[in-house]
């Protein structure tokens, strides 16, 4: 996930009025500075300025750079409607489009949205949402998984305990290692450390001694307090 300010969404946009809605469908965009003035003077400009931006409030600012966005999809949608679906149909790639919305966006059982793992002798027995219940290894780091979240069989994911330091009975910087072993995406373990996903362990070394150089400042930032308080009394 992004670190930057997140916003929105503020409400939820109509689709064309010329289609039935089946789902809500909820993106989050990182946009520049140039973005967001391009996409506020748009939709504003579109009201003839009124009301003056001064006047707006802060979710009503926000609503009309998420409605121009918002428009933007829908048109650009619309336009790939016809072309998209009816090539799709002709050269029999339909079906298995169907098939992935179905399985992504097909509401399930909230009784069956929670692991039910069983643990045997170095394997786990899961629930999947595509393939129902499977078994897989179990590496011996893994914290087990009850209480996940069910979800496709790309997904299944491994995570150790967390580590994370502590000061005043406060944790903070918080690390595990994580392995989804059946994606294309994360078919190795890596570290996730707070606001650092993914890293390998040459990553994770550096980030390491980072953090030790920063201790390091601390320390010189913490004796420069002292003198100041001493100054200062």
């Amino acid at each position: 996930m992004s670190s930057l300010p997140t916003f929105g969404p503020s409400e939820v946009f109509p689709s064309d009025p010329a289609v039935t809605p089946v789902v809500v469908v909820r993106i989050a965009m990182e946009l520049s500075l140039n973005e967001l003035r391009a996409a506020l003077g748009i939709s504003h400009g579109e009201l003839n300025g009124e009301p003056p931006l001064a006047d707006m409030g802060v979710q009503e600012i926000r609503r009309e750079v998420e409605g121009y966005l918002s428009a933007h999809v829908t048109i650009g949608t619309y336009r790939d409607v016809v072309d998209t679906v009816g090539r799709a149909a002709q050269n029999g790639t339909l079906p298995s489009i169907d098939a992935a919305i179905e399985r992504a966006y097909t509401p399930r059982d909230a009784e069956s949205a929670v692991q039910r793992p069983v643990y045997a002798a170095g394997r786990v027995e899961l629930d999947t949402l595509d393939r129902g219940r499977v078994t897989i290894p179990e590496p011996r780091w893994c914290r087990g998984h009850d209480g996940e979240q069910v979800n496709d069989y790309v997904d299944l994911t491994h995570a150790s305990a967390p580590v994370l330091a502590d000061f005043d009975g406060n944790g903070f910087l918080p690390a595990r290692i994580s392995w989804a072993p059946f994606s294309a995406v994360q078919s190795d373990p890596l570290a996730d450390v707070d606001e650092f996903p993914g890293m390998t362990p040459e990553q994770l070394r550096g980030l390491a001694a980072e953090t030790g150089l920063h201790a390091g400042r601390l320390y010189s930032l913490a004796n420069q307090l002292d003198r100041i308080r001493r100054e200062a009394s």
